[in-house]
């Protein structure tokens, strides 16, 4: 998959946020013409090309009526995802018209983002559902960033319109410097998550990870059972149990057209979309240059290894292992 950063700034200040301290200072934001040559690029060899949309928050760019525009009418672009906190959806409506767009919906607390902001996104969900009928096109996403939290929330808004998955993520610590290694973050993190995989099963929705996964070899026995038990055949649908975690790369091209490996590896070097052929080229660069360093190191636990060499990583590579060495 391979992610168009449109603007920087975001609307939010969430605490969990990794990027928080980079949006709130810095406010650039993609060209239109650039944004084109970007989209150009990925769907330039696979027309099945996953194509995402994201900042910052998208939907402050000055062009998203022109980027939905554009979205709806190129033939190349099957189906873009836009990765948004869903509060200013409202403002495009008249944009939004296909099945093409798929709107993964970062759900926050209220109490966290504020009751009027909490209330702008579930009115803009239920316009979505219930005028332009697209329920199955929304992903309502759920980041676990602390213990015991409160998902009430979030349980209410899955029921209330009938979804029957969530996308989740156990966000990576911004005091990592607390704990010896991923693992062991992931070890105090998972009474959390199987309370909410149970309170998730008691309103009918399985979750899957995204891109920050918790090892399954982290799970006792008698936990995985528990797991089972809620979700039943359904869980075949879903990863939060796989044996082996992989991290392909998910390409971020920036505002200035340069790109990353992801949002997670921002700190490694970046390189310039103009440079390469195409998106696969792009994609075994950054596998050969950051992912074979991080995979050739041996993961100490035992209980983390599986069936396949090096299949211990959890989430951004395992917090791109340098906490285990």
């Amino acid at each position: 998959m391979a992610n168009i950063l449109l603007t920087e700034r975001c609307n939010l200040k969430c605490s969990y946020c990794f990027a928080v301290d980079y949006t709130s200072k810095h406010a650039n934001e993609i060209a239109f013409e650039d944004f084109k040559k970007a989209v150009a690029f990925i769907m330039c060899d696979n027309p099945n090309q996953k194509l995402g949309i994201i900042g910052g928050e998208p939907t402050l760019y000055s062009r998203f009526g022109d980027v939905l525009d554009f979205l709806e009418s190129e033939e190349k672009v099957k189906h873009a995802v836009i990765f948004t906190n869903g509060i200013r959806l409202g403002l495009y409506k008249e944009q939004i018209r296909s099945k093409k767009l798929v709107f993964l919906i970062n759900s926050n607390d209220p109490r966290e983002i504020g009751p009027e902001n909490h209330k702008e996104m579930t009115e803009n969900i239920r316009w979505l559902v219930e005028e332009r009928h697209l329920k199955n096109n929304i992903l309502l996403g759920l980041n676990i960033y602390k213990k015991n939290m409160d998902v009430t929330y979030f349980c209410d808004l899955l029921k209330e319109f009938g979804f029957q998955f969530a996308r989740i993520s156990v966000v990576v610590p911004n005091d990592m410097e607390k704990y010896r290694n991923a693992l062991e973050y992931f070890i105090e993190m998972k009474e959390t998550v199987l309370s909410i995989f149970e309170k998730l099963a008691k309103v009918n929705v399985l979750p899957k990870y995204d891109c920050n996964k918790i090892p399954a070899c982290v799970w006792t026995e008698e936990e995985k059972k528990r797991i089972q038990h809620l979700f039943g055949k359904r869980l075949e649908l879903s990863n939060i149990l796989n044996q082996t975690v992989t991290c392909k790369p998910t390409v971020d091209i920036d505002t200035e057209l340069n790109v990353i490996r992801c949002f997670g590896f921002s700190g490694e070097h970046k390189v310039r979309m103009a440079d390469y052929k195409n998106l696969e080229d792009l994609t075994n660069y950054f596998i050969n240059a950051i992912d074979a360093r991080y995979k050739k190191l041996e993961c100490p636990v035992k209980i983390c290894r599986t069936e396949k060499k090096n299949s211990c990583l959890g989430g951004c590579m395992a917090f791109k292992r340098k906490e285990i060495l």
